[in-house]
C-alpha cells in the first residue's frame, strides 16, 4: 500500500513541477501552487520514510526466522531461505 502511495506522491510532485516550469501560470495562482508543490514534496518525503521502515520490518522478521531455525535444526534454513526468496525475490 505505501509503495502504490509513493508512486501516488511521485506523480503528484512531477504534475507540480510541469504547472510550476509553465509560463502560463504568474500571480497569486502561482504561489498558491508553490505552496501546494511544498507541501506535496512534504507528503511524499513522509511516505518514502514510511515505505522504508514498512520494508526494513518487512524484512527483519524473515532473516530472524532464519537464523533461529539455523540454529535450531540446520537442515530447515534450505527450505526458510527458498520460502523467503519466493516471497521477496530479489530484485
Amino acid at each position: 500500500m505505501l509503495g502504490l502511495a509513493e508512486l501516488g506522491e511521485d506523480h503528484a510532485a512531477g504534475e507540480y513541477r510541469k504547472a510550476l516550469d509553465s509560463d502560463d501560470l504568474q500571480g497569486p495562482l502561482r504561489t498558491i501552487i508553490e505552496r501546494q508543490a511544498i507541501e506535496a514534496e512534504g507528503a511524499h518525503g513522509e511516505v518514502r520514510t514510511l515505505s522504508n521502515a514498512a520494508n526494513r520490518l518487512a524484512f527483519a522478521a524473515p532473516v530472524a526466522d532464519i537464523r533461529a531455525a539455523n540454529e535450531r535444526r540446520p537442515e530447515t534454513l534450505a527450505m526458510l531461505s527458498a520460502n523467503f526468496f519466493k516471497t521477496f525475490p530479489p530484485a
